[in-house]
């Protein structure tokens, strides 16, 4: 990427300058005597003069009163095109901010006081403290590249610029999926590593993907978590959608922390129901946990007490699918049991056995796109909504060649259930090779 520096303005000649004979010449000369006359000093308008664009390093030694001056000798600034940065002193790479200084030596010369510098921002590492986008010019909110959030890495360049009152600086960024070189203010970034999950929208791991999802709007809800290289990355991650069978994923949890809870452990029923209800996404095994934990509300306090939130359950047998939850819980949900920090050592590697042995049938999306050799842990889910209009999820965690990512990729309204299948398909498969590398 070639970023362009800003061109350098030359102030337009008054008619006649220069020439012994021209009109300002003669000005000049009267403005002179003028002051040999009455005792006063004579100055071209300093930067902040209205309708004059003046260059500090030609500021005159002399000062004369505004009224004193005739006003062909003050040139208009000339015309900025529309769409257009107006120049200035302040508008420049980092090596044109600093103002050349007033001759000196001059009998009672005084230099005008021009722009402040901005302070030189040293190259190396940084991060954003807010969310922002990335931009191929300074200041111009029509050239996004990415979107980050907070604790996004960077790598200063030695370029800066300041827009307006703004300082700009310019930044090397990268992920699995992409890499290039970006703008942005200066106020947005810390030089200490914040030490915490970085967080950025898929753009910045995908744009094709993310223009893919575009046309989808809402329909579709995407969370990533790279839990190897630390970044998370959201697409409406924060939106609710119907669970539907990955409801199952926090029932298994509920089950087995109840087990520990009660200092036992599972019942051969129990496991050839977790079995049915995990493997084959049985609703009757399900339903049987349901009832057991204590419906709607037992469930709704595990979650809180795990500190998912996002999630609402609803009551009865229906309302067991119908319950509702975000993309970024399901991800935290997968995430702590991964960690675990939900079960204990035993009851942790049971549930995620149980995950990595679900049949081919159900491995849509983060199953069937995952590369080769890879562990995969995961749950679909597919139901007609009170819409009457289907809902497809996929989620899970998936580790291959020593990179661990956990995801979740919600959707609704599909006309069919196989519409939302080739878009969690696309999502899944879009985010492996990104993240993994296409095979």
């Amino acid at each position: 990427m070639r970023i362009v520096g800003s061109a350098h303005h030359r102030r337009p000649r008054p008619s006649g300058a220069g020439h012994p004979g021209g009109t300002g010449w003669r000005l000049v000369v009267l403005a002179l005597a003028a002051t040999l006359v009455g005792g006063c000093t004579f100055a071209s308008a300093g930067p902040g003069a209205p309708g004059a664009q003046v260059d500090s390093a030609a500021t005159s030694t002399l000062s004369v009163p505004a009224a004193a001056v005739p006003a062909a000798v003050v040139p208009a600034a000339s015309p900025t095109p529309p769409g257009t940065l107006a120049p200035s002193p302040a508008t420049s790479d980092s090596s044109d901010t600093a103002a050349p200084s007033a001759p000196s030596g001059s009998p009672g010369s005084a230099a005008s006081p021009g722009p402040a510098a901005s302070p030189q921002v040293e190259p190396g590492p940084a991060w954003t403290t807010r969310s922002l986008a990335l931009l191929t010019r300074a200041g111009d909110e029509r050239s996004v590249t990415a979107h980050v959030g907070r604790a996004f890495p960077l790598e200063l360049t030695s370029r800066q610029r300041a827009v307006g009152a703004d300082v700009w600086v310019e930044a090397r960024w990268e992920t699995p999926g992409r890499s290039g070189t970006a703008w942005l203010p200066l106020d947005a970034i810390v030089r200490t590593d914040p030490q915490r999950t970085a967080a950025a929208s898929l753009d910045a791991l995908d744009a094709d993907l993310y223009r893919y999802l575009r046309r989808f709007g809402t329909r579709v809800g995407i969370e990533v978590w790279d839990r190897t290289r630390g970044t998370i990355y959201t697409h409406h991650a924060g939106r609710q959608y119907l669970v539907a069978s990955s409801i199952k994923v926090a029932v298994l949890c509920a089950v087995l922390a109840r087990v520990e809870k009660e200092h036992r452990e599972p019942t051969a029923q129990e496991r050839a129901l977790l079995s049915a209800m995990i493997t084959r996404s049985d609703n009757d095994a399900a339903a049987h946990f349901y009832v057991y934990l204590g419906d709607a509300p037992a469930l709704t306090a595990y979650m809180k007490r795990i500190g998912v939130t996002g999630f609402t359950a609803s009551p009865g047998w229906r309302g067991l699918g119908w319950s509702t939850i975000t993309p970024a819980a399901q991800v935290r949900l997968f995430d702590l049991l991964r960690q675990g920090k939900l079960l204990n050592a035993k009851h942790t590697k049971y549930a995620l056995g149980l995950l990595r042995h679900v049949i081919p049938e159900h491995r849509t999306g983060v199953g069937t796109t995952a590369p080769k050799g890879a562990d995969v842990a995961m749950k679909i889910g597919w139901v007609t909504g009170p819409d009457d209009m289907w809902v497809m999820n996929s989620s899970g965690i998936v580790t291959h060649d020593g990179v661990t990512y956990v995801v979740a990729v919600y959707t609704d309204r599909n006309a069919t259930v196989e519409e939302g299948m080739e878009i969690v398909e696309h999502a899944c498969g879009a985010i492996a090779d990104a993240l993994l590398g296409a095979d």
